[in-house]
Order: structure tokens, then sequence, then C-alpha cells
């Protein structure tokens, strides 16, 4: 019986080796809430929301923004399950343009995990509003400045 489940891997491993693999969207960024700073952000496009090892839900963002210094922008960003950003992102589609500042830690007041720390995020979705001229402010002329002595 083992010989057989062998042979199966080894026909399996030579079929495989005749296709290339690459990587779809690049490798992917990721960062533990735990160095993140109050205040730090993430803008990006929802592009896969999967589990980790250990079966918690992790989100895939196609980094277009940040004020983090160490990441990438135009490549994958994780950003890791916290029951915040869980509970924020249930009605998020994939290729929803997001962003999400860290809020920091807040400690839990009751349910079974009351007195210990939670990380806190803000999540805010871009909106497909069209922005009219009308409404925008008027427009910073450097001729405006030198008349009023800026």
């Amino acid at each position: 019986m083992r010989t057989i489940k062998v042979a199966r891997t080894l026909a399996r491993r030579k079929a495989m080796a005749k296709f290339n693999f690459k990587k779809v969207k690049g490798q992917r960024q990721y960062k533990k809430w735990n160095e993140w700073e109050v205040e730090d952000f993430v803008v990006g496009t929802l592009v896969e929301v999967g589990q980790d090892q250990f079966g918690k839900t992790n989100y895939i963002i196609e980094l277009l923004e940040t004020s983090m210094e160490d990441l990438e922008v135009g490549k994958n960003f994780c950003l890791n399950s916290c029951g915040s950003l869980d509970y924020k992102m249930e009605d998020v589609e994939i290729g929803t343009v997001i962003r999400v500042e860290y809020e920091g830690q807040v400690e839990l007041e009751k349910g079974p995990f009351k007195g210990k720390l939670a990380h806190t995020v803000d999540l805010q979705i871009a909106s497909d509003a069209d922005v009219k001229e009308e409404d925008l402010p008027p427009a910073h002329d450097e001729e405006d400045d030198e008349e009023m002595g800026l």
C-alpha cells in the first residue's frame, strides 16, 4: 500500500515539473499589529481574503499609499486578523479601496477576554461619488499670495 502512495507522489511531482510557476501578484508585505504606531495607515485595493495557518482571517490589499516608510507602494500587503478589523470588514467586497488606520490598543471591558488588550483600527471605504468642480474650494494662485504679502 505504501509503495503505491510513494509511486503516486513521484508521478505527481514529475507531472508538476512540466510547469513553471510564478507568483501572480508578487511578494506580500506584512507587519505585526504590535509594530504599528498610532495613526499609521495603509490605503489599498482589497484583492484577497484568506486564512493563515492558524485559521484566522487575513486581508490582502494592493498597497496604494501608506504612512509607513518600510512598506513599498504597489506591492501586496497582508492585514492580519484583529476583532476590530474583522467586524468592520464583514461587508467589504473584493476590489474595494480601503483605508485602515491603527488606533492603538484598548482594554476589553466584557466577554471572555475581559481585561485583555485588543488592537483597534479605523476602517474607511472609498466612495465612488463624483466630485463636481463647483464643490471644490477655489483654486489657489501664487499671484494672490504675492498681492497679500504671503
